[in-house]
């Protein structure tokens, strides 16, 4: 299997990053607007496309801001207003690979 430049170019036009391994995307990573690091694994029998609309669809913006409070905890508003970026960012992407297909 060779990877999808396609693929490859449309995460980069949307800033996100493929993680390649053995010819083959093993994962995206992007960083949300507040500096969180974003990374989320291609399942070997899955494909880019179905694995972020997948995350796009099961992405709460609560569970976000309960796993990524750092210390010092930042003003709870921006940082729902990051979760609620970053499931911009999923949709977004999950958008324009939909129609790549």
């Amino acid at each position: 299997m060779t990877v999808d430049m396609r693929t490859v170019d449309l995460l980069a036009e949307n800033d996100w990053h493929a993680l390649v391994e053995n010819d083959r995307i093993t994962g995206i990573e992007a960083w949300s607007p507040m500096g969180v690091y974003l990374n989320i694994n291609i399942p070997e029998n899955s494909t880019v496309k179905d694995t972020v609309m997948a995350h796009a669809l099961a992405f709460d913006p609560d569970d976000y801001v309960a796993g990524v409070i750092p210390e010092p905890t930042p003003d709870m508003d921006d940082l729902y207003e990051d979760a609620i970026a970053v499931h911009r960012m999923l949709r977004n992407l999950a958008d324009k690979l939909a129609k790549e297909a």
